[in-house]
């Protein structure tokens, strides 16, 4: 599921999607591109995917338990 489909609810009806408020995300966002900017500077492959779509997967995942199948 992309970020844009998501940014548009409720913050009651993305806080029982993910679990967090969408005032959390989006604090949660520039901290996790900070620790990837330092994880990538010793090399490694680029991501397909931005910071905020990896974090909304993962809260999803860990929120219901989804497969990936369902979650993409």
């Amino acid at each position: 599921m992309e970020i844009q489909s998501v940014e548009d609810r409720p913050d009651a009806s993305f806080r029982r999607l993910t679990g967090v408020r969408k005032r959390t995300f989006h604090e949660m966002v520039p901290v996790l591109h900070t620790a990837e900017v330092c994880r990538k500077e010793r090399g490694g492959k680029p991501n397909h995917l931005a910071v905020a779509t990896r974090l909304l997967m993962t809260l999803e995942y860990w929120r219901e338990y989804r497969t990936y199948l369902h979650i993409g």
